[in-house]
């Protein structure tokens, strides 16, 4: 799941979170962690921060529940709870959400991104945040989302192929709400 000097600095504040009980460690950890979870509610949501805030903690206590003493499975653990309650939520399109950091030049391209992920399945945004954004390899998907890898190969490059079309439409400005009605 993690690479290189990541995956060892990761061990290192585990290790003196669980053997020396350093609250340092600990908190770098769940800092960097819970960013990465948020990160996914709040797009597979598209929903209001409060309520990302309160799902990605209630997926970390129940992580933390379950795996406290495991490296890399804390994280896919947090990210598969995340991944089953964000599911009863509607992704909203109107805007992007608040307190998100777009640079200005770019704004208007996040937005059509933005709109074009809310028109794609559920489980195609969760593969393509899971696989292209948190950079997780196809068999921790097939984890978190309990599918089968081939299932998850095959379902991440037909979501690629949704978003492309729905991003292409939307660029072009074709069809009702900038190009992304079916």
């Amino acid at each position: 799941m993690e690479t290189g000097s990541r995956s060892r600095e990761e061990g290192v504040l585990l290790f003196r979170w669980q053997n020396d009980g350093d609250e340092k460690a600990f908190r770098a950890v769940l800092d960097r962690d819970s960013a990465i979870v948020f990160a996914l509610v709040s797009t597979l949501t598209q929903g209001d921060p409060k309520t990302v805030f309160r799902t990605t903690h209630g997926c970390f206590l129940e992580a933390l529940r379950e795996l406290p003493y495991l490296k890399s499975t804390f994280l896919k653990k947090a990210l598969s709870l995340a991944v089953e309650k964000s599911k009863g939520f509607s992704a909203g399109a109107a805007s992007l959400p608040e307190g998100l950091q777009v640079p200005p030049a770019q704004k208007k391209t996040f937005e059509k991104v933005w709109r074009a992920l809310s028109q794609i399945s559920y489980s195609q945004r969760a593969l393509l945040l899971l696989r292209d954004q948190i950079n997780l390899s196809y068999a921790d998907i097939s984890e978190i989302m309990n599918l089968p890898e081939k299932t998850v190969k095959l379902e991440t490059t037909q979501a690629r192929i949704r978003l492309r079309e729905k991003m292409r439409r939307l660029l072009e400005g074709r069809g009702k709400d900038d190009g992304l009605s079916e």
